[in-house]
């Protein structure tokens, strides 16, 4: 499975691979325990322009440390240890005061790179760069109610009495046991959620239920228009919503180079064409740069980018 992931991570599996990994994903937390380890510790390296055989070498040593099981407590500092240096994640967690006091803000706005994060009823979320999520810790255990400003996956720990409300900017979801993505950030026309497990009933703003999902569905949600459109997530949707990675597959150059621009809000042009003629296919961690797609698409097609003006 090691090299498996490493053939994964530089985007040379095949859709058969891909779903075989998703299942080793599922089978129990330790195996996500080390995907995540490995994975920040492949996308670090490669940050810092070392080679597939370095990173390979790096990934089996680092793959062996984790599963050594000769002292509990050592594996756990080891797994410290390697997260640490290697992902040297700010928790930016404060009290907010004034007219918001009282409420527990975990604020990943000026962030890079993808936050951990445990709330106080045991629930866990994984916070996008660029978000912010917001409760209130002295009535939580009651309420349940969570803000967020931006994206998160959630894996929500089941309390019957108590369900879950995510307040989005233009809707809200509502769950009892489950795991899901929510993406709305401020001045967003659309909001977004895909569910992984469990159930979820989306409401508008006032509280008005439109429609109950059930695994494996994606829905997006305009408030303006009041238009709710409920579709399949594809495998590669699981894939970015649970481990943060993006998959374009077997894409033209036009294409790949449309769905970059959306993502980052850019366009892109081709200044010197190469000599792949593609489909293309790109994997990335969704809070990568934009210049390091960009030299990641020009490293398997060969051509010259730019932004245009």
């Amino acid at each position: 499975m090691n090299n498996l992931l490493i053939s994964f991570f530089r985007s040379a599996t095949t859709a058969e691979e891909d779903r075989r990994i998703l299942a080793w994903l599922e089978e129990n937390p330790e195996n996500l325990d080390t995907y995540v380890k490995l994975r920040a510790l492949h996308f670090r390296m490669a940050e810092s322009g070392l080679t597939d055989a370095d990173c390979a070498r790096s990934l089996r040593k680092l793959h062996g440390t984790l599963n050594q099981r000769r002292h509990p407590g050592m594996r756990v500092f080891a797994i410290a240890a390697a997260l640490a240096a290697l992902l040297a994640l700010p928790l930016c967690l404060r009290l907010a005061k004034g007219p918001e006091r009282d409420l527990l803000v975990y604020d990943n706005t000026e962030g890079n790179t993808t936050m951990q994060l445990s709330l106080p009823d045991g629930s866990s979320a994984m916070l996008s760069q660029g978000s912010k999520l917001t409760l209130h810790p002295g009535s939580f255990a009651e309420n349940r109610e969570l803000r967020l400003d931006g994206e998160a996956f959630f894996y929500i720990a089941k309390d019957a009495e108590h369900p879950l409300l995510l307040e989005l900017p233009l809707m809200k979801i509502k769950v009892l046991g489950t795991s899901f993505n929510a993406r709305n950030y401020p001045g967003d026309a659309y909001a977004e959620t895909t569910l992984a497990e469990g159930s979820v009933m989306l409401l508008d703003s006032s509280g008005k239920g439109l429609a109950r999902l059930r695994p494996g569905q994606s829905a997006r949600y305009g408030a303006r228009d009041e238009c709710l459109d409920i579709f399949d997530a594809t495998p590669e949707d699981i894939i970015y919503m649970k481990y943060g990675i993006v998959t374009l597959k077997e894409q033209t150059m036009d294409n790949l180079l449309a769905k970059v621009g959306d993502m980052f809000n850019v366009r892109l042009k081709v200044v010197r064409a190469g000599k792949g003629a593609g489909p293309f296919t790109l994997k990335f961690t969704k809070d990568a740069a934009l210049q390091d797609v960009m030299r990641l698409i020009e490293a398997v097609s060969g051509c010259t980018l730019a932004m245009e003006e």
